[in-house]
């Protein structure tokens, strides 16, 4: 499950420093579809608690083994996906997001760029702490609010203490025009797109982007598109109910049928069909 900040809740005194802006805290039984496919946060920190089980956390340029009691900090503008290191490997997580400020653990998180420290004697603390979080959501309609926010500090904080003691910063690469094209297909949705209109658009070898995209996102500039269609056909089930003829039409499928294949095999049910099993696909 996720839950978010209220609306208004930037304008908080629980927001400003010395606070940090909590924007999303979540449990995760597994990674969830989109999560296996590299996404960026603009603005926001991320940090992952891996409680039980172990997988992987792809990076620019890099693969991270992620095991039990391992907690990474992601900062803003990395781009990254969780997954599984096995096809019988599971992973339980939790997750905290927060927006970049001038606090004092803002800037001590700020030194150690993308990070990772092995902590099996603070994570069930942690644990303890945002299941007190979550459990707390039921009262707040899902909501981060005050008292969530405060807590959020506490775990940010001993997360702190531990990156500074003994964890150990990660190198990631990411070319220039890697991410030129990454945020290209993001913006070409509604548009037919080949490899040959990369090529064209970046003036690159088609093989050439086959390559570096893969090297740097592993996956490929195709899927990481069918990743960013199938994200805006879920925004549209949700916010609109919208039938799968017409986001087929908007997210520019030769047809309904070929599009509704491709929603089955990324969220394993017809789109028709979504708002019901949602419960079952996510958290």
């Amino acid at each position: 499950m996720y839950i978010y900040e209220k609306p208004g809740m930037e304008n908080s005194p629980f927001c400003q420093t010395p606070f940090m802006h909590i924007t999303q805290v979540g449990h995760l039984q597994r990674p969830l579809p989109w999560i296996q496919y590299p996404h960026i946060h603009e603005d926001e920190y991320e940090i992952s608690f891996i409680m039980h089980g172990s997988g992987i956390l792809n990076l620019p340029g890099t693969v991270l083994s992620l095991v039990e009691s391992s907690i990474t900090i992601i900062p803003p503008k990395v781009a990254h996906c969780y997954g599984k290191a096995s096809e019988n490997q599971e992973m339980e997580y939790y997750v905290i997001r927060f927006r970049a400020s001038c606090s004092p653990i803002q800037r001590q998180l700020e030194a150690l760029g993308t990070a990772t420290v092995i902590s099996p004697e603070k994570v069930p603390l942690i644990q303890k702490l945002m299941d007190t979080i979550l459990s707390l959501s039921s009262d707040t309609d899902g909501k981060i609010d005050e008292t969530i926010q405060t807590i959020s500090l506490s775990i940010l904080q001993i997360t702190t203490d531990e990156f500074q003691r003994s964890g150990r910063s990660v190198s990631t690469y990411t070319p220039v025009y890697a991410n030129d094209i990454l945020r290209y297909l993001q913006n070409h949705v509604d548009q037919p797109v080949a490899l040959e209109d990369l090529s064209r658009e970046f003036n690159l070898s088609p093989s050439h982007i086959s390559r570096i995209f893969l090297k740097t996102y592993h996956t490929s500039p195709i899927h990481y598109l069918i990743y960013c269609r199938m994200r805006e056909a879920r925004t549209y089930i949700l916010n609109q109910n919208m039938p799968s003829q017409e986001i087929a039409r908007r997210l520019a499928y030769k047809t309904t049928y070929h599009f509704v294949k491709t929603f089955e095999n990324f969220y394993g049910c017809h789109p028709d069909h979504y708002l019901e099993f949602a419960g079952q696909i996510e958290p």
